[in-house]
């Protein structure tokens, strides 16, 4: 259903293109770099507008997931996304992009995960962004992670309404996919 490519995540172009990487399924794709089957486009619900901008390419790949198409990591083909990630941290949007980023991620326990699963998922997520931020002094990110909270609970009506949940079986089957591969560096 859709190739995602290679992503090399920089202001400058990589010293070397070379990989030895082979192609493999995946369980979601980059936003950034990828090339869809417009069948396979057609085929699954548009993305929820109340998202806004955040893990829109999970959602689709749980839908795609659901209907048994595939996501195929293609490594020969390389994509110099030009943006510089370490200095993102200092720009003035950081708190909301990680207000958006979290509550997406919660949004999608909430629409495809197993009931059974959402608690620990929930308690792992908040209990890592505590430890990461807010135990190291960042005051702003508790304020972040209160208002991605209050965000949730504004939105289970529509999380609820819009569920697709996997079993528990199906679960475990898209669990032993490999995970999205978000950024490549050059070989040294």
């Amino acid at each position: 259903a859709v190739m995602s490519f290679r992503i090399f995540w920089s202001l400058d172009v990589p010293k070397t293109q070379y990989t030895n990487e082979e192609p493999y399924n995946m369980k979601s794709f980059a936003g950034v770099a990828n090339v869809w089957r417009m069948d396979a486009w057609n085929s699954i619900p548009n993305y929820p507008e109340w998202f806004i901008f955040y893990r829109e390419e999970d959602f689709a790949a749980f839908q795609l997931f659901k209907k048994g198409r595939e996501i195929h990591y293609l490594p020969k083909v390389l994509v110099n996304h030009r943006v510089d990630i370490k200095s993102r941290k200092k720009e003035k949007d950081y708190q909301l992009r990680l207000r958006r980023s979290l509550r997406s991620g919660w949004y999608l326990y909430f629409l495809f995960y197993p009931w059974q699963l959402i608690p620990r998922k929930l308690a792992y997520t908040l209990w890592i962004q505590l430890k990461t931020k807010v135990f190291k002094g960042d005051v702003e990110a508790l304020i972040t992670i209160l208002q991605a909270i209050y965000d949730v609970l504004m939105n289970i009506p529509r999380l609820l309404k819009n569920s697709n949940r996997l079993t528990l079986q199906k679960f475990e089957e898209y669990s032993k996919l490999p995970n999205v591969k978000l950024y490549w560096e050059p070989e040294r």
